[in-house]
């Protein structure tokens, strides 16, 4: 209720102030606050949908052969961009192929969350690092980053909805990325973990049965 209330706050301020307003410039201006307001609520409301239905599961039928490889570099194309404006080398070491069975739009949405998240959280000059290898058993894709690090009083609360450590105040956000992420791996029949260190960086690692011996 505290991360809802505050954008509608926002926006009934924006709405207060342009009730007193005159000028039509500052009329656009507070429009184009608002819809900004808006877009980071609805945003905000529509990832908190996709955890609770995905916590119930992924439908079966949406699942195929996937190769984690395939979209992990793919992933990395499309945030290489990023990287490069913040100054950050943005690195892939991905077997040739590592299939599993699942829904490809949600396993880019769990890769997508957390390539952003570390080079958020990664200074210029530093590095982020995606791997993804596998066996007989298990795809491993792995996530690193030499970023703030996160301390550990925090580990056991990373993946909680809306839960932002001190390192993560100043940045946008509403907390939501780390637990979508969770959800979806263990939809999966995967799990996440973390180990980090302040100051020194963050490694996620993401655990799923090898394409085959997933059992739904």
């Amino acid at each position: 209720a505290h991360d809802l209330r505050s954008p509608i706050t926002r926006i009934r301020g924006l709405a207060e102030v342009t009730l007193g307003g005159t000028d039509l410039a500052e009329y656009q201006s507070m429009a184009g606050s608002t819809i900004e307001e808006c877009d980071r609520l609805l945003h905000m409301i529509n990832t908190m949908l996709t955890i609770s239905r995905t916590e119930t599961g992924i439908d079966p039928k949406s699942f195929q052969k996937v190769d984690l490889s395939a979209l992990a570099q793919e992933a990395c194309i499309l945030f290489q961009p990023l990287a490069e404006d913040k100054g950050i080398a943005l690195h892939i070491e991905a077997q040739d192929v590592c299939p599993i069975d699942g829904n490809a739009p949600m396993l880019q949405r769990l890769l997508g969350n957390l390539i952003d998240n570390a080079i958020k959280y990664t200074p210029p000059s530093g590095w982020v690092r995606v791997g993804v290898a596998c066996d007989a058993v298990s795809v491993l894709l792995t996530v690193e980053d030499t970023g703030a690090g996160i301390a550990p009083e925090d580990h056991p609360r990373v993946f909680e909805r809306f839960f932002r450590g001190d390192q993560s105040r100043s940045q946008d956000g509403a907390g939501l990325g780390l637990s979508l992420a969770r959800v979806i791996a263990r939809a999966h029949g995967g799990e996440i973990v973390l180990a980090s260190r302040p100051g020194q960086g963050s490694l996620f690692t993401v655990r799923l049965p090898m394409g085959g011996n997933h059992t739904r």
